[in-house]
């Protein structure tokens, strides 16, 4: 079954999606107009869980649905639109996402179906860690969040915003990871080459554990003699775009950078939906080098 369709952004993401050479895309017909059937299935369980795997030390927790709380006939075709997910690939772009919360599809019912489709994948993969879908940090402190790499141990990302400010503030902002070593590192001329060398290994290197921690440290510590100009060079580099309730964004985490410019009012925990998957792609890379 048809997942996405092609669509056009709201008259003022045009221009710079024209310029850009951006996709965007939204719930094909069919997947939206079963809106009634996710509605039943969600008053099977009322709400979604909230699970730890315990296995795993770092960035285990995961919204979740107890699939066998489903109704089988509802879950045999949910799961053809988790496999057109599974064999979606971004590939090297960004694609972007519009009105994906709408009013058949209302938030409440969008955390169901991000949670489903959690729990799809990890079955589709055979791997509790080949989706998450994890809560954000948010607080009235919470602001700015400088490029990074979330580097889950899954690799594809999927933002959907839903609670963000109606100002111009907390733009979703995006470097290339190859701008960053071949261009924003040679610019500074300070960070030592095994330094380079370390942070691409915890890019690149699939060692099935989570090294935002490292990665992170290393570019913004103020420890570090860089850490200032490093944040400086990048943010000429990057490109932002202002994304409203509905819209979102997928990449490969693996290939981009990505941040929230400076936003009013601090973060709400309703901010957006993060589902992290592996899909059809990186799993064949996985079994290709173990």
């Amino acid at each position: 079954m048809i997942l996405f369709q092609e669509t056009a952004p709201r008259p003022e993401l045009q221009k710079l999606s024209a310029s850009k050479d951006l996709v965007w895309l939204t719930w094909s017909d069919i997947f939206r107009n079963s809106h009634t059937d996710f509605d039943k299935q969600l008053n099977k369980i009322n709400e979604v869980d909230f699970i730890y795997l315990n296995k795993y030390k770092d960035y285990n927790y995961s919204f979740s649905v107890a699939l066998s709380k489903l109704d089988k006939s509802f879950l045999h075709d949910f799961r053809n639109y988790a496999y057109s997910l599974f064999h979606f690939d971004p590939g090297d772009k960004i694609v972007f996402f519009t009105n994906l919360i709408d009013r058949k599809i209302n938030a409440k019912v969008f955390h169901f179906l991000f949670a489903l489709f959690r729990s799809t994948l990890t079955e589709i993969t055979n791997d509790k860690m080949g989706a998450l879908y994890s809560p954000l940090t948010s607080g009235k402190q919470e602001s700015e969040f400088p490029l990074h790499c979330d580097l889950y141990i899954p690799k594809i990302l999927f933002n959907v915003y839903e609670h963000v400010p109606r100002d111009t503030s907390g733009s979703s902002a995006f470097l290339e990871l190859s701008e960053l070593f071949e261009v924003v590192m040679p610019q500074l001329g300070k960070v030592p080459i095994s330094t380079i060398k370390r942070m691409k290994e915890l890019v690149y290197a699939d060692l099935r554990k989570d090294n935002y921690d490292e990665l992170f440290e290393l570019l913004y510590d103020e420890k570090y003699g860089w850490s200032d100009k490093i944040k400086q060079v990048m943010d000429k580099h990057k490109f932002s775009i202002k994304l409203h309730k509905g819209e979102g964004y997928m990449l490969n985490d693996r290939i981009w950078m990505h941040g929230r410019n400076k936003t009013s009012g601090g973060i709400s925990p309703k901010r957006l939906h993060r589902l992290i998957f592996n899909n059809f792609q990186e799993l064949n890379k996985t079994f290709r080098k173990s």
